[in-house]
């Protein structure tokens, strides 16, 4: 049951910018956030092959293990925003045509945002394997906080949603750093 609420944790606040745009933004905004999501969506999910190897290893506790996952994602996430970064242009036009290009300057934002959550979902997968208590609770408090925001503080726009979108990914990435890493109380 701790692992079904995990998943669901990430599932819910990995696409909580996707649905807040869709009821947030017009039709074209909407329709903007969602191409810009595909580079989001994909560097979520490219390095979660990395935590599925490594699940094993983090049940025993491996930290040698956990370290590395953690560098290897890390790297992987850094590769994608420096790469749409250079190649946000073509990424949107892949994903979305020539109708988005408008919003091309904006992919390293996507990309970062789902790097970011890449580093959630192994710190989260960490925990769900070494047994922590509630382990997803801190992605259901940001999810609650994103939606806060981005309905009552930040404008109703593509920057305004995704800017929530990132500092929500950061935020949480840095709480569950703090929750995996921390010293062992005694």
């Amino acid at each position: 049951m701790t692992a079904c609420g995990a998943t669901l944790a990430m599932l819910t606040i990995s696409y909580a910018d996707l649905i807040l745009a869709r009821q947030l933004l017009p039709a074209a905004g909407s329709g903007g956030y969602a191409v810009g999501s595909v580079l989001t969506k994909g560097a979520l999910w490219a390095p979660q092959v990395v935590t599925l190897l490594l699940l094993p290893r983090l049940a025993q506790g491996d930290r040698r293990a956990r370290a590395l996952g953690m560098a290897m994602i890390a790297a992987c996430g850094a590769f994608l925003v420096a790469a749409s970064a250079v190649a946000g242009e073509l990424a949107f036009r892949l994903a979305g045509g020539a109708d988005y290009l408008h919003l091309a300057g904006q992919a390293p934002l996507f990309a970062a945002t789902g790097a970011l959550y890449a580093v959630v979902f192994m710190l989260v997968n960490d925990r769900v394997a070494t047994g922590a208590r509630w382990p997803a609770a801190p992605l259901w408090v940001a999810a609650v906080g994103l939606a806060g925001a981005a309905r009552l503080i930040a404008p109703h726009t593509v920057t305004g949603v995704l800017t929530c979108a990132l500092v929500t990914a950061a935020g949480t990435a840095a709480v569950m750093s703090w929750l995996v890493f921390r010293p062992a109380r005694r």
